[in-house]
């Protein structure tokens, strides 16, 4: 039986920056103009929990159509004709808010760079489009550890610290994301951190997220922000030090 697992790892470089998706409104009309097109109106999501609302931004609707019909439309409609299919159709057993279990098959997209994934729940004909509302700060291409901080903290770039210097008293693992879990998709984070003088953790940003869009970066900032380490000293002085962690999602 397969398992997912969340491995985090402290790497004492920072790594270039890619653009990290953001599925805003556009993304939301997006989805709402493909209901349109098939003749459907927006309902409740059911299958989003209050929680998942908070990450996700996504669409309901229920049809008449049964799973072979909802294909041969849905390929055929001018919205999807744009966009870019980053998968196969799959299924799984999914688990709605109101804990009924139906099988579902799911499809991930990319439409204007943002990733979005479609499902349709062949018992209760539903169909659910979502895409991951990305609330993460993107770090800055400047390095955190040459700018002014506190008069009373040396600041350290991460190149000046000794990895023996790094330890971690308490960590909290992050949460595999929905709807990554679903679809056991793996992912990976790399975020800068910065640890203060008293160990706690603060200026959370992503520098690298892949894939994008799935959740994973929120995942992995709420995890880090509780994250406390051994405080830091150079030469018998408390020091503030900026490093990167990667947190790897991993289906195993």
């Amino acid at each position: 039986m397969r398992r997912l697992a969340v491995t985090t790892w402290v790497i004492l470089a920072v790594v270039g920056s890619t653009p990290i998706a953001n599925a805003g409104s556009n993304t939301k009309e997006f989805m709402q103009s493909v209901l349109s097109e098939l003749n459907l109106t927006a309902q409740a999501c059911h299958y989003l929990s209050p929680r998942a609302r908070s990450i996700f931004s996504g669409v309901c609707a229920s049809t008449d159509d049964s799973y072979r019909q909802f294909m041969e439309r849905w390929e055929t409609l001018p919205s999807i004709k744009k966009t870019r299919a980053t998968s196969d159709w799959n299924s799984s057993k999914l688990r709605n808010n109101q804990g009924q279990k139906s099988t579902v098959y799911y499809r991930h997209y990319e439409a204007a760079d943002v990733p979005f994934i479609v499902f349709y729940d062949k018992k209760e004909k539903w169909i659910l489009m979502t895409a991951a509302v990305s609330s993460s700060t993107r770090c800055e291409e400047t390095d955190p550890g040459t700018q002014d901080g506190s008069p009373d903290v040396r600041q350290v770039p991460s190149e000046e610290i000794d990895p023996d210097e790094i330890e971690i008293v308490s960590k909290v693992a992050p949460t595999y994301p929905w709807p990554a879990r679903v679809m056991r998709i793996q992912g990976r984070v790399f975020s800068r951190v910065r640890v203060e003088v008293d160990g706690t953790v603060s200026d959370v940003c992503i520098l690298e997220a892949h894939p994008p869009g799935l959740g994973f970066e929120e995942a992995a900032v709420a995890a880090i922000e509780q994250w406390r380490y051994k405080p830091v000293t150079q030469e018998g002085e408390a020091v503030a030090v900026h490093f990167t962690v990667r947190a790897d999602f991993e289906v195993q």
